[in-house]
């Protein structure tokens, strides 16, 4: 008599990190949220608004992201629960906006949302640009991060 089995359960990856844990949550509810392929999108959304060779280099990829056609909005998030994102990692987020902002994609412009354990938080990017241009003033003191009204 042949074995009797129950269902096949689905081949799951473990999440065994609270970085992970945000990451996948993030996923889940939203379809379009991706981790991989960043500089090809970004290069693909600028070559259907702009001048492809107006983009400057793009030297990061974010923990997580999401173009909204829609809302004509590129949502970027960095988790923050295992490494807090590096001095680096900012500047370059403020150059991104400059660049949208310098090529007149107003309606395009990229948001950043920093993820920690106390909960989720825009970074104006304006602002970080603004940080990042006095730094490289001879300011060398550490970027710190700019907060919203009300933020931390």
């Amino acid at each position: 008599m042949p074995t009797v089995r129950g269902p096949r359960t689905p081949n799951i990856q473990k999440v065994t990190t609270p970085h992970e844990l945000v990451i996948r949550s993030l996923i889940d509810s939203h379809p379009d949220m991706c981790r991989n392929g960043f500089r090809r999108a970004m290069r693909n959304l600028w070559s259907e608004l702009g001048d492809i060779d107006e983009m400057l280099p793009i030297d990061f990829v974010p923990d997580a992201y999401r173009i909204d056609r829609e809302a004509e909005e590129i949502l970027i998030y960095e988790v923050e629960f295992s490494h807090p994102v590096t001095e680096h990692k900012l500047r370059q987020y403020g150059m991104l906006w400059f660049d949208w902002d310098a090529e007149g994609q107003h309606e395009w412009l990229p948001r950043l949302f920093i993820i920690d354990r106390l909960g989720q938080r825009e970074i104006p990017m304006r602002e970080l640009y603004y940080r990042v241009l006095e730094a490289h003033a001879g300011n060398r003191a550490p970027l710190p991060l700019p907060t919203l009204a009300g933020g931390r």
